[in-house]
């Protein structure tokens, strides 16, 4: 084992963890970024878009559980993280509605998972790729870097003033899917990469670190039913497909209601013309 020290060490290189490592070695941080999977860019290899709630109101009526802090910086600071998305020559479209409250903007995840690392790299950082973090280094309370393992089994520590876990969730382990979402969440198709399985969940709980409260909800999409995943990256076609479904059906169900405005309702009968009414008084003597 050898041991080296950086500024900033991040576990998990997708787009939480490749977007602070190239905003760190632009600000002159030295930075090693440490990934479990083949590759970067984790689940947002099959994302499209940023986007958030455009108002503190609405975050919180759609997000009551999470973190203040978070939610707070969300919202205030989105337009900036726009803005750093372009400043690396990735476009990002104008702003358009995402889900039924959200505001977004669609752009090339991949360019900018990749240019991300390129930065990275340009920058004297260093990303790699198959290696798994064992155990987070911790002194006194303090989180002083990690000991890693390369897939040849090589043992390395590094040693960092500040140490980011920035791996994803743990949808790919099914076991902490059921006990955390549903007994039967393991029955949910996986739209996220398969390397998310907790790693980082319990690296920080081991370190002593704060999680979640219970039932705060997962994210996840509706996609048409009886349609199995043939790649990943099927999902996003796929649930675009069932969102733009959903809104013709409404579409239709609004011009039926127009349609049926007039009409009468249950227990009810149209006024008649006179014509009507007067064959309805022969067929009928006596009734009022």
């Amino acid at each position: 084992m050898y041991a080296e020290d950086v500024d900033l060490l991040i576990i998990g290189a997708g787009m939480a963890g490749l977007t602070a490592g190239a905003r760190a070695v632009r600000d002159g941080l030295s930075v090693t970024v440490v990934e479990i999977a083949p590759d970067v860019g984790g689940s947002a290899r099959f994302a499209g878009y940023a986007w958030t709630a455009p108002s503190h109101e609405l975050m919180e009526r759609h997000n009551p559980s999470g973190d203040v802090a978070l939610k707070r910086a969300l919202v205030d600071r989105f337009a900036e993280g726009i803005a750093w998305i372009r400043s690396l020559g990735v476009e990002a479209e104008d702003a358009q509605r995402v889900l039924s409250f959200g505001r977004g903007h669609r752009f090339d995840t991949n360019h900018y998972l990749d240019t991300c690392r390129r930065v990275i790299a340009e920058g004297g950082g260093e990303v790699l790729v198959r290696t798994d973090t064992e155990r987070l280094l911790v002194e006194r309370g303090v989180v002083l870097g990690a000991d890693l393992r390369a897939a040849d089994g090589t043992h390395r520590q590094v040693r960092a003033r500040s140490t980011l876990v920035a791996t994803g969730g743990f949808q790919g382990d099914m076991a902490l899917r059921t006990a955390h979402v549903h007994p039967r969440a393991d029955r949910m198709q996986l739209r996220s990469n398969p390397h998310s399985r907790g790693g980082g969940y319990r690296l920080a709980t081991q370190a002593g670190a704060a999680t979640g409260g219970d039932d705060a909800g997962f994210y996840g999409h509706l996609v048409p039913t009886g349609i199995p995943f043939a790649d990943p990256a099927d999902f996003v076609d796929l649930a675009a497909l069932l969102q733009r479904a959903r809104a013709a059906a409404q579409s239709a169900q609004r011009a039926v209601h127009r349609r049926d405005a007039g009409r009468p309702s249950d227990g009810q009968r149209a006024p008649r013309s006179a014509r009507e009414q007067g064959a309805a008084d022969r067929r009928c003597p006596g009734v009022p």
